[in-house]
């Protein structure tokens, strides 16, 4: 069931096992229908945007996240015990405790001003800046930052705060 996860395309990978009934037997109440396609469209997209800035994310804990959106609390305590990586869950757990302190640091005083960031920052970026459980503001300023590094010079143009 993780590597659902780690697809490409997890919603489309979880939709052809609902459709010849291999998720009635892995885990009946995990479906599409329990999946934020908003959200994983989203999330296709900005991991297309950083490809195209060179970073190469690994999204699958934040796919897991959005395939599992709409699962109930106890149905998804269950689906995540029967994951075999726990290593996977906790990273799929802790995406929100994450992005909060991103948004913390991102939305400070001392880090008013945009720069160009190191290969450091660029990698908080890859870890933990994939717009998930953020609030308005935040998902705004990330596009913002997209944005402008569009306009800026291509490989060392994601732009950060320090």
């Amino acid at each position: 069931m993780e590597q659902i996860g780690h697809e490409e395309e997890g919603l489309k990978v979880l939709r052809a096992f609902e459709a010849e009934g291999w998720m009635k037997e892995l885990f009946p109440a995990w479906t599409s229908a329990k999946a934020d396609e908003a959200g994983l469209t989203a999330l296709h997209d900005l991991a297309v945007e950083l490809l195209s800035q060179g970073v190469h994310p690994d999204m699958s804990a934040a796919q897991m996240r959005l395939l599992t959106a709409k699962l109930a609390g106890r149905e998804l305590a269950t689906l995540k015990k029967q994951m075999l990586r726990p290593g996977f869950v906790e990273e799929w757990s802790s995406l929100d405790a994450l992005a909060a302190g991103f948004a913390k640091a991102l939305l400070s005083k001392h880090n008013s001003s945009l720069r160009p960031a190191s290969s450091s920052l660029r990698a908080m970026i890859q870890k933990q800046f994939y717009g998930l459980g953020l609030p308005a503001k935040m998902r705004s300023s990330r596009n913002a930052l997209i944005s402008s590094s569009k306009s800026g010079p291509k490989p060392a143009s994601v732009f950060l705060i320090s």
